[in-house]
């Protein structure tokens, strides 16, 4: 089991060191004179609804996005964002720590971009109705982005679920994110 393991790291390794193209996939992206990271930092607004009792809440954030450096697509792009964002209501206070891939595809030129995709994140909670676990977390969601010249606007819903620890007087933290996004890209 280990040697089968240690060859299928390898090969892994070896196939992610040396750039392969097929049409215009490439791997590593980041190693490709074309690659551009296309950095964007955005602040983040919007409505955090738990899957508790507690009702809908303001939520805040910034987000850090950025072309992935390992994939480059023959058509869309794949885009990692790192995030943080905080809302409390309720007697519950949220904080999310997450990281997401999102395949997005162009509408509009390079101006309008849809996409989809998963995440993982950090959940740290405070409830002032029982436990405060710290959780671990997936998630899914989609996005629209309007992008002129460096400003960008946007849209984001994401749905998180959580470990299924108690959390005050609910099980887990599974939250729905819908917050618009504005920001700068470089």
């Amino acid at each position: 089991m280990l040697t089968r393991t240690l060859i299928l790291a390898s090969v892994a390794l070896i196939t992610l060191a040396a750039p392969v193209r097929g049409g215009d996939w490439a791997i590593p992206a980041a190693t490709q004179k074309d690659y551009a990271a296309n950095l964007a930092v955005a602040v983040t607004a919007g409505l955090l609804t738990p899957g508790s009792s507690t009702g809908s809440g303001m939520v805040g954030g910034v987000e850090l996005s950025f072309n992935d450096p390992l994939i480059q697509l023959p058509y869309g792009r794949l885009r990692d964002s790192v995030g943080y964002s905080h809302a409390k209501h309720g007697g519950l206070q949220i904080d999310s720590f997450e990281f997401n891939v999102h395949y997005l595809v162009p509408l509009v030129g390079d101006a309008l971009w849809v996409g989809f995709g998963p995440g993982f994140g950090w959940v740290i909670t405070d409830s002032d109705a029982g436990p405060s676990p710290n959780l671990w977390a997936g998630q899914i969601g989609a996005d629209i982005t309007y992008i002129s010249g460096n400003a960008l606007i946007g849209f984001d819903s994401r749905w998180q679920w959580t470990e299924s620890d108690r959390v005050g007087n609910a099980v887990g933290a599974d939250n729905w994110k819908n917050v618009i996004k504005i920001g700068w890209t470089y």
